[in-house]
């Protein structure tokens, strides 16, 4: 019983990684929008330096 509840979020998190690693290698421009929109909320939410 308790080694279902271990292996059910791990399937779940295999399954999710895999067809997050399929849509990735479908469409590359996703991962040019991804990491541009990480981008900008790094640029957002760190304070700017000061000169």
């Amino acid at each position: 019983m308790r080694r279902c509840v271990y292996s059910t979020p791990l399937r779940i998190l295999y399954a999710f990684t895999y067809t997050l690693r399929l849509c990735v290698y479908s469409t590359p421009l996703r991962i040019l929008y991804a990491s541009a929109y990480a981008l900008r909320l790094y640029v957002y939410f760190t304070p700017p330096p000061k000169l």
